[in-house]
């Protein structure tokens, strides 16, 4: 074998190396690319499955977003109905008429309790404030007193004193009235005036207080609710 040709096959087996080598690293190169797009589309196929799951939950979300809109558009409804309920009622009980307790007369805007139990003035003056009341307290000129719808041929204690120089003092609470006044003489009405009586003198009294509201209890049920002030 001449020397050319030996160095033409050594040349040619180097080559062969050679190529045989780079073919080694390029199929590690793309054995390492099939490993990594492997690790892409398995990465890819999990973000799709949370998307899957997001998108889902979003459904849902959207879902009861829309059903609390319509329960509050509802509850929203219902509390205007209801302030327009109480509204109407509060009109209406304002417009009520007032009202007095069992046994108890209603008359020119006050409650009176005409008693049927003979008792001094001082005794008729304790009973009234035990009924949260006071003996009647009346103007003198005003049509009460001569137009009072009782038995004229009875006496009435009322919340009336005179002083021994005959003042009259009613004991309403009023500028010019004095609770602390000389006793003197207790007040009555006697035929629809006024009169001084005895501090032994037994008589019936008449009761005032201020009148009450209508309470409702239900529909069909309501009682006058008890009034705390007597003037």
């Amino acid at each position: 074998m001449s020397e050319d040709h030996k160095t033409l096959n050594s040349n040619f087996s180097q080559s062969m190396k050679l190529r045989d080598g780079a073919l080694q690293r390029t199929e590690s190169k793309l054995q390492e690319t099939e490993l990594e797009l492997k690790e892409t589309r398995d990465r890819m196929q999990r973000t799709e499955q949370q998307l899957g799951i997001m998108s889902s939950e979003l459904g849902e979300t959207k879902e009861t977003l829309t059903t609390m809109k319509q329960k509050l558009n509802n509850t929203e409804k219902e509390r205007d109905e209801l302030n327009s309920r109480i509204n109407t009622m509060r009109q209406q009980m304002a417009d009520l008429p007032d009202c007095c307790p069992p046994n108890w007369k209603l008359l020119s805007g006050k409650c009176l309790y005409i008693s049927q139990v003979y008792r001094t003035w001082e005794d008729s003056k304790s009973d009234c404030e035990k009924k949260d009341s006071r003996l009647l307290v009346l103007n003198e000129n005003s049509w009460q007193i001569k137009n009072f719808p009782i038995q004229s041929s009875r006496n009435y204690w009322i919340g009336l004193r005179y002083t021994k120089n005959y003042k009259k003092v009613w004991f309403d609470g009023s500028e010019g009235s004095n609770p602390n006044v000389d006793p003197g003489y207790p007040g009555k009405i006697v035929n629809g005036y006024l009169s001084e009586g005895k501090s032994d003198e037994q008589n019936y009294c008449i009761c005032e207080k201020k009148p009450g509201q209508i309470k409702f209890q239900s529909f069909h049920q309501y009682e006058c609710m008890k009034s705390i002030e007597t003037t």
